[in-house]
């Protein structure tokens, strides 16, 4: 390894930040390409959308940049954005491009991406509340760093280059997978339209079933959150009794439906897998048992449809949007058709196949995205050197 020294800079000698603010409404009829925080954590990819559907202001991405996200920097979001007259992102995010004397825009979005970086805006975070903590552009344009020699740059970015070709393949697989998954949810229905089952409310097959169980002061529990869009259920940590100020909570059992009355239009809604049998939740999270007619795996796919969610949509009360309620004899009205219980398991084990193909790429991706974070730290703490790595990354 070069025992030559790199130089420690300041990222504002090489980047810039931008702030050129758009409100959308007034672009009209236009067509937006939209980096945001929610679409980075969906799938990694910008949505494409009227403008008109955009209410806030946003950022201008006219030109490739590196879009480093602000909110919550504990979890490191970092895009590599290709800019154009119609592309916008979050007021989010830091929107940088290199000097022209600086960096290559490849290098700058390694550098945001490693640890160090990602550590020091956590660092520098400040908030009321631990979910809404923030960093400030200052904070990057006064990140220090060693600044290799330019050849060894590319030579990084081209290794480290490879490996993100390879998580983008793996991600867009995925993509394609979730895409006929979501267009194979007639095999639910048995059929497509006069072929559906004949619809049925869900109170004639499934009923309203709290367990309740006492907080005892030196007992341990464990809480579990509902995600959105059906996307089952979040281990949030174990708490004692005495740390709660409830008396009792929900009981959570393998099988049983669980919602959140609150924005149920978000589809807030699942089966409870084997798991998390035993955990807990409030009484916004009641629990339904569901009758011999369905399977409770089929059941956990139809939780994932856009069809229950508008019907849960179109049943909430409340005057304000974020405190709108579903209530659980609003959920048991819901109609929906019900096949045979035979081909609800036909249809839940063709969606099961889809399901774990998809579960075995993310965790391919997830190997890689660790190895990308040991391989670029140590090529830019010097750990390793770069011709030890080329053509093996």
């Amino acid at each position: 390894m070069t025992s030559e020294t790199w130089p420690s800079v300041p990222m504002s000698d090489l980047v810039d930040a931008f702030r050129d603010r758009v409100l959308p409404s007034d672009l009209k009829d236009q067509s937006l390409t939209h980096y945001s925080i929610p679409a980075f954590d969906e799938n990694g990819s910008p949505i494409v959308e009227p403008a008109a559907a955009l209410a806030s202001h946003k950022f201008l991405v006219e030109e490739d940049s590196v879009l480093v996200s602000m909110l919550n920097p504990r979890i490191p979001r970092v895009w590599l954005a290709r800019g154009g007259p119609n592309t916008v992102c979050s007021t989010e995010f830091a929107v940088l491009r290199p000097k022209p004397s600086g960096v290559s825009l490849g290098f700058l979005y390694l550098l945001c991406s490693e640890g160090t970086f990602a550590r020091m805006l956590d660092r520098r975070s400040a908030g009321t509340t631990g979910s809404r903590r923030r960093s400030k552009v200052a904070d990057v344009m006064a990140y220090r760093f060693s600044l290799p020699p330019e050849p060894i740059r590319e030579r990084i970015v081209r290794v480290l280059g490879s490996v993100d070709q390879q998580v983008a393949a793996l991600n867009h697989e995925i993509c394609s997978l979730r895409s006929v998954y979501a267009g194979s949810g007639s095999l639910l229905w048995g059929g497509q339209g006069e072929d559906e089952a004949a619809p049925r409310a869900l109170g004639q097959v499934m009923s309203l079933d709290v367990e309740r169980v006492e907080m005892l002061p030196d007992r341990e529990y464990h809480l579990a959150g509902v995600l959105n869009a059906g996307k089952g259920l979040v281990d949030k940590d174990c708490f004692l009794g005495a740390q709660t100020e409830y008396k009792s909570m929900n009981l959570l059992r393998s099988g049983k439906i669980v919602m959140r009355k609150l924005t149920a239009w978000e589809g807030p809604i699942t089966v409870v897998p084997d798991e998390f049998d035993g955990y807990v939740a409030s009484n916004e999270f009641p629990t339904f048992s569901l009758s011999g007619e369905v399977c409770p795996n089929w059941f956990r796919h139809v939780c994932r449809t856009p069809r229950l969610w508008q019907e849960m949509k179109n049943r909430v009360t409340g005057t304000v949007q974020r405190r709108k309620r579903l209530n659980p004899d609003q959920l048991l009205t819901v109609s929906l058709p019900v096949p045979r219980r035979d081909l609800q398991e036909k249809a839940a084990q063709a969606m099961d196949a889809i399901d774990n193909t998809v579960t075995g790429l993310r965790a391919e991706v997830d190997t890689l995205r660790t190895y990308r974070a040991r391989l670029l730290s140590a090529l830019l703490n010097r750990e390793i050197d770069v011709a030890d790595v080329e053509g093996v990354a």
